[in-house]
């Protein structure tokens, strides 16, 4: 999608995509005759920067019930730390990934939510709910 299509989708200037591009928070970005050519992805949750693990674990928790995405870029931490964040998370079962063949730990778009886990583990609550979390691997 374009950058105007990607405002207009995510609800936002044209010259916030634009900066969304400049800080590398669009993953597999490509260029076309000199126009930017963004994947069509959910719009990256920006206004989270945690430093703590459990904050960060909880960002990346509270991102995908929201249907955004995040990455380490936006979280300001290296993509060691996001993937490993990730990986235990996933261990916990408070997410899952929505292809088991993908092994791509630098960003949350391969991650469902496992609503009714991370509500447990994190005493948070989800607007998705359990109806979301209930699917069966």
């Amino acid at each position: 999608m374009t950058i105007e299509e990607a405002a207009k989708k995510w609800n936002v200037t044209a010259k916030t995509v634009r900066s969304y591009i400049a800080k590398g928070y669009i993953v597999n970005l490509e260029v076309d005759r000199n126009e930017y050519v963004l994947p069509d992805i959910p719009k990256p949750n920006t206004k989270v920067k945690p430093k703590k693990e459990r904050k960060i674990d909880e960002a990346i928790l509270k991102t995908l019930d929201k249907c955004m995405y995040i990455s380490y870029l936006i979280l300001h931490i290296s993509q060691e730390h996001f993937a490993e964040r990730l990986k235990a998370l996933e261990r916990s079962g408070c997410i899952f990934k929505r292809d088991e063949n993908c092994d791509d730990y630098s960003t949350s778009l391969n991650f469902i939510l496992n609503a009714e886990k991370a509500e447990k583990q994190y005493h948070l609550h989800f607007n998705l709910g359990p109806t979301i979390s209930l699917v069966s691997l």
